[in-house]
C-alpha cells in the first residue's frame, strides 16, 4: 500500500511538472510567436517605409528626369522656331535684293544714283569724288556720270566732280563713292543699303509674316 502511495506522489509530480512544462513552453511558443508578429510587423512597416521613400526617390528623379527633358525639347523647339523665322525672314531680304539687281538696267537706277550723288554733294560740297561701280553695271556711262553731276551742281550751287574708277566693285547692284583723298568714302551699294535698313525693318517684316 505504501508502494502505491509513494507511487501515486510520484506520478503526481510528474505530472504537475509536465504540466507545468507544458505551460511554459505554450508561454515560451506565444511569446515566440508574438515576437515573431512583432518582428515581422516592424520589418514589413520598414520594409514599407524603406519601399515608398525608394518610390518617391524614383518618382522625384522621374520627375527631374521629365521636366529636364521637357524644358530641354521645349528649348530646341524654341530654338528650331525662332531658326526658322530667321531663315524665312532673311530669304525675304535676299528676295528684296534679288527684285533690287532687276532695276540696274532701268531709268529708276539712273534716279537711284542722282538722288544718290546729290546726298553726296550735299555733304561735300566741293572737290573730285571717285564712283566705283558694280562690274554687272552697263547702263551708267562717263556721259551720264557728267550730266549728273553739271544738274546736281546747278541745283545744289556745288562744286564737285564725279570720276568713274576704273576700279569695279563685287556688288548686285549700286556704287562707292570716295573722296580723292580716299579720307571719306560712301557706300550706295544695294548689300549695304539693305543691310541700313534691315534692323528697322525686322520687327515690321517679322509682325507681317508671323502674326
Amino acid at each position: 500500500m505504501f508502494k502505491n502511495t509513494s507511487e501515486n506522489r510520484v506520478k503526481k509530480i510528474y505530472d504537475y511538472i509536465q504540466e507545468e512544462l507544458n505551460k511554459q513552453y505554450s508561454k515560451i511558443m506565444l511569446d515566440a510567436e508574438e515576437k515573431a508578429q512583432e518582428i515581422i510587423s516592424e520589418a514589413t512597416a520598414n520594409a514599407k517605409s524603406l519601399y515608398l521613400e525608394k518610390i518617391d526617390e524614383i518618382k522625384n528623379e522621374f520627375n527631374k528626369i521629365k521636366n529636364k527633358s521637357i524644358a530641354e525639347a521645349e528649348f530646341n523647339a524654341k530654338q528650331k522656331i525662332l531658326k526658322q523665322k530667321n531663315e524665312l525672314i532673311h530669304s525675304i531680304f535676299d528676295c528684296a535684293l534679288s527684285k533690287l539687281k532687276q532695276y540696274i538696267t532701268t531709268d529708276v537706277y539712273v534716279k537711284f544714283l542722282e538722288k544718290s550723288l546729290m546726298e553726296i554733294a550735299l555733304n561735300t560740297r566741293s572737290g573730285k569724288i571717285e564712283i566705283l561701280l558694280c562690274d554687272s553695271d552697263t547702263i551708267i556711262s562717263e556721259n551720264i556720270i557728267k550730266a549728273l553731276e553739271e544738274k546736281i551742281n546747278h541745283k545744289l550751287n556745288t562744286d564737285v566732280s564725279f570720276i568713274i574708277s576704273q576700279e569695279k566693285i563685287r556688288a548686285a547692284g549700286g556704287f562707292i563713292a570716295r573722296c580723292a583723298d580716299g579720307k571719306i568714302s560712301y557706300n550706295y551699294t544695294f548689300e549695304a543699303i539693305l543691310d541700313r535698313i534691315k534692323e528697322p525693318l525686322r520687327p515690321v517684316v517679322s509682325k507681317i509674316l508671323f502674326e
